[in-house]
């Protein structure tokens, strides 16, 4: 356990430093002796009759500056309660290690110890100690210089830590290893100079938040608060803290590792693991730094998003974080959102805290306190429609309200409060789904669509479920009778074109929620698993979107169930088996369409709340479609007979889009007001593509 407080770094490192300084002293004297026509560092070699007279009389390996005359080494003055001697606990370090840190610091507190090196090295340029002067200095007999390289081995623990770097003299130079040159790690430096900071290869990814900064606890619950004064007035134990926080609010997690790192008096180093991951050929090492960083800074490690530990087999992050955990003697907390997955050989004894997201009473709250301090005033039913539909953080929250003032202010939108600020829910989430799926922007309203009045009622009734959640299930209870199956699923089933993707624009635009689409048929895939996979990562990122989910080309997954003949038989009923599950699990709309509604299995249908037949259109709703399909501004001519179109020709809603759509740009092209001659000549378009033969009787009556 790192103290409270230690002692001014300088006195801490001064007693030894004068120990160094005598020891320097008489080395240079040693020195001066061996050379006594030295002026300096930077002098000439010596000639051969000098370098035998003065190199050669010493036998091999000898050291030049015994020790011998003061049995007392720098290390000799560190105290155990101070910096080094922290080191020296933590690191498994030896006397002799903390005297090889002290050469190598020296110069980080004095300029005079680089001329010093310089000196004694023979060299202008050698201002930093290397391998060979730390051993002279420090070894009074060649065996023991011999027996002292093993400290800068590999996996000698001031380089297995880090804390050392070994380079040679000249960066391409194959030198030897007493060529090396010494130098300590900045982060050791800063440590034992008392100084804050990360160093530079740690970001991206990480950011240092010091003690000093108050932490913003105003949006965590009160429950969350007095859990964080009971963590840290618990008494200090053996084992430091290891805290798994799971919830699907990031912004809920960061404040209360902020808040438990100001109440532990610790600054609070915060690394963002997909961050890290952007550059998996580096993860071991800066993995390793942060933890040794973490510990020299005494902080509170707050590690996050752990949710793709097991996602992606190629990054070995699950282990190596394990070590991190293991390794690192101070408290750590992890977030994530998906529950903690244990180490079968460790034992971390890592402690889960669910961080639920805020209920419907929270969200009520919130919405009516920050609109009441932002002076905006909505009806009642507003604000139960926001805190029911849109399953916002207290954070999304004021930042939805914060957007939308400023589009009333600057008069960036209409003036509509409640259209802004349902805007701005819709933008606060949905961000990750985007990158998954197609966002569809609703345009089409109730008297858009044409269907039949039993159809027509089930879509509303469908409005209904997702109208009034919470009035069935949280303020009626009917949340305590179910375990799955709270949010709503529908079927949309019919032929192409019959109105089914318009619907769910419908819905969504009555609602004020966001749209996305899901092809199916390009999530199906023909490796065994991957279905699943990629389906998760759809609903892991709709979790929080508030927003309608469309499968669209449900025919790719849903088949009609007969004998398992074979494994890809199992594991397609499988696939079937975990859309359901997901769309149960899922608190919002979930639609699928097909096309062929035979197809689908009994077993599945029941699983659903709604099924809506889109039937191929009538005469009468033909001609209701004619009716609506044209904008406004176009300009018509008056004989045109939509009657007699709906009657003769036998098609689906969307192929008199399309006609509709191709007969607007024939009439733009010939710069005429549109008429029955560009409507026919659309129309045999349309029949070209479907394949249709058609007559040119077929046209009579027009």
């Amino acid at each position: 356990m790192m103290p409270s407080a230690f002692n001014p770094p300088l006195e801490e490192l001064l007693p030894a430093l004068h120990l160094l300084d005598g020891l320097l002293d008489r080395s240079m004297q040693l020195t001066e002796t061996l050379h006594p026509s030295s002026t300096g560092a930077t002098q000439a070699l010596p000639n051969p009759d000098q370098l035998r007279q003065i190199e050669l009389a010493l036998p091999p390996g000898y050291p030049r500056y015994s020790p011998a005359q003061s049995p007392d080494l720098p290390s000799s003055q560190i105290e155990s309660s101070s910096r080094l001697g922290l080191l020296q606990h933590q690191f498994g370090f030896t006397p002799f290690d903390l005297d090889i840190l002290l050469i190598a610091l020296a110069p980080e507190l004095d300029r005079r110890y680089e001329q010093i090196y310089a000196y004694l090295q023979q060299d202008g340029r050698g201002i930093r100690p290397s391998v060979n002067l730390v051993l002279n200095l420090l070894c009074p007999t060649a065996t023991e210089k011999l027996q002292q390289r093993s400290h800068f081995a590999p996996n000698a623990p001031l380089r297995h830590h880090t804390l050392l770097h070994l380079t040679p003299p000249q960066p391409t130079n194959h030198s030897s290893l007493l060529a090396q040159e010494i130098s300590l790690d900045p982060a050791i430096v800063r440590y034992l100079l008392d100084e804050t900071g990360l160093d530079a290869d740690l970001s991206p990814g990480c950011t240092l938040l010091s003690v000093s900064d108050p932490p913003d606890l105003d949006n965590l619950p009160a429950a969350l608060v007095q859990r964080i004064q009971a963590l840290s007035n618990h008494p200090p134990t053996t084992h430091p803290l290891r805290l798994y926080l799971q919830s699907v609010d990031a912004v809920a997690t960061r404040q209360f590792a902020q808040g438990l790192a100001h109440q532990l008096k610790r600054p609070l180093l915060t690394v963002d693991l997909d961050a890290l991951m952007q550059q998996p050929e580096q993860l071991r090492q800066r993995l390793h730094h942060i933890g040794r960083d973490a510990w020299l800074q005494n902080t509170l490690l707050y590690l996050h998003p752990v949710d793709r530990l097991h996602q992606d087999s190629s990054i070995p992050l699950y282990p190596l974080l394990i070590n991190l955990l293991t390794d690192t003697d101070i408290p750590i907390v992890v977030a994530g959102s998906q529950p903690w997955q244990p180490s079968g050989d460790r034992s971390l004894g890592m402690v889960t805290l669910p961080i639920a997201a805020p209920d419907f009473g929270d969200r009520h709250t919130c919405w009516s306190t920050h609109l009441a301090r932002a002076g905006l005033t909505v009806e009642p039913s507003t604000l139960t429609t926001l805190a029911d539909q849109f399953r916002l953080t207290a954070t999304q929250i004021q930042a939805a309200i914060a957007t939308t003032q400023n589009h009333l202010a600057y008069g960036l939108t209409s003036p509509a409060l409640e259209a802004t600020l349902f805007q701005s829910a819709r933008n606060q989430s949905g961000h990750a789904l985007a990158k998954l799926t197609q966002p569809i922007q609703p345009r089409y309203t109730w008297e858009d669509l044409v269907l039949p009045p039993v159809q027509f009622e089930q879509l509303q009734e469908i409005c209904i479920h997702l109208k009034h959640r919470h009035t069935v299930f949280e303020t009626w209870g009917f949340n305590r009778k179910l375990s799955l199956g709270k949010g709503v699923n529908a079927l949309f089933a019919g032929p192409p074109g019959t109105g089914k993707t318009m619907a769910a624009e419908v819905i969504a635009k009555a609602l004020q929620l966001d749209l996305y689409r899901i092809d199916l048929s390009q999530v199906v895939s023909k490796y065994i698993g991957e279905t699943e996979k990629n389906l998760n990562q759809i609903f892991t990122a709709a979790a929080n979107a508030n927003a309608i989910l469309l499968f669209d080309e449900a025919d790719a997954l849903f088949g009609k169930r007969t004998e398992i003949k074979d494994s890809h038989d199992r594991y397609a009923n499988i696939e079937v088996g975990y859309l359901l599950q997901q769309m149960e699990a899922y608190e919002g709309l979930a639609i699928l369409t097909t096309n062929l509604k035979g197809n689908l299995d009994e077993a599945f249908t029941r699983r659903l709340r709604f099924i809506v037949d889109f039937p191929f259109p009538s005469v009468q709703e033909r001609y209701q479609i004619w009716q609506k399909i044209w904008p406004i501004l176009i300009p018509f001519d008056s004989n045109i007979n939509w009657k007699a179109l709906a009657e003769k020709f036998d098609i689906t809603g969307g192929n008199i889009r399309n006609i509709a759509l191709a007969a607007a740009f024939l009439a733009a092209e010939d710069g005429e007001n549109l008429s029955i001659f560009h409507i026919k000549r659309a129309i045999r378009r349309e029949y070209q593509k479907m394949g249709k033969p058609l007559m040119n009787s077929e046209f009579a009556d027009l």
